[in-house]
């Protein structure tokens, strides 16, 4: 309060000393009543850049919600990609014997039309083609049962998709601007695993949990 006093001789004459000293009293009072609440004030832009951090940042439990389910999404990943491989060979394991045996097939039928060609020959021929046709046909014929192109190719999809996510998640520890990510994560999640109705081969998660083994030591 040292700062506050004023001298009260030189404000004014004899005559109005009493009224001076009133006044400067209520002027000493109202400045010491606003020093004391200035302590307890928080001015409005204060509290709005307090919100804005607030809303910048990942609450402690979506952070540990997160940090949990990015090693699950990282296990499905690589499951459906291994999934992706394995359905991806099999089917190979189909079409290129079928591939070949076509081939063969028409290079015996070429051969067989010559004019040079021995009746009993044309006739081992035509045997022989009808034989590898079928066959050939029986591959065809598995390949499109078991549908193993099309579910290399589903979890092929969902393995880049779960990538993706899992970057997403990456990115919003660091730059946390979207109030509804929960939300939005979840039917991404959900949209993915409607994506395939093919589930990956139980052996694979085996598999997996020996990858992580082998990563650790």
């Amino acid at each position: 309060m040292s700062d506050l006093t004023i001298d009260i001789d030189s404000m004014a004459s004899s005559d109005v000393k009493e009224e001076s000293i009133s006044i400067l009293e209520r002027r000493i009072q109202d400045q010491i009543q606003l020093k004391i609440q200035q302590p307890f004030q928080q001015s409005p832009d204060k509290k709005q850049d307090k919100r804005l951090n607030d809303s910048d940042t990942l609450s402690t439990r979506s952070k540990q919600f997160l940090t949990d389910y990015i090693d699950r999404l990282e296990e499905l990943k690589w499951v459906h990609a291994r999934a992706s491989e394995y359905y991806e060979r099999n089917n190979l394991y189909l079409t290129l014997p079928s591939i070949i045996l076509t081939s063969i097939s028409g290079i015996i039928s070429l051969i067989s039309s010559s004019d040079q060609t021995s009746s009993d020959f044309k006739y081992s021929a035509a045997i022989c083609v009808g034989v590898i046709s079928s066959s050939s046909s029986l591959f065809q014929a598995v390949s499109s049962t078991l549908q193993f192109n099309t579910k290399s190719e589903l979890h092929r999809d969902v393995a880049d998709r779960y990538g993706k996510i899992i970057t997403k998640i990456k990115f919003e520890f660091i730059d946390h601007s979207n109030d509804d990510f929960m939300l939005e994560l979840e039917n991404q999640i959900l949209e993915v695993q409607n994506m395939c109705k093919y589930a990956p081969p139980i052996f694979l998660y085996e598999a997996y949990k020996e990858y992580k083994i082998a990563n650790k030591e």
